[in-house]
């Protein structure tokens, strides 16, 4: 059972990473600028975790 939750989520993330980089298209970025957010996103994350 939780290798099948962890595979809804993981889809679930990467849903979320495509439409995020949907909406940046959308507004005028790149796709380079959407990966580059979502580091900056991750990173803060990491430092939260600390």
């Amino acid at each position: 059972m939780l290798q099948q939750d962890f595979y809804i989520l993981h889809q679930f993330i990467l849903s979320n990473i495509a439409n995020f980089i949907a909406i940046c298209k959308e507004h005028g970025l790149s796709e380079c600028e959407a990966d580059r957010i979502i580091d900056e996103l991750e990173e803060l994350t990491n430092i939260n975790k600390r």
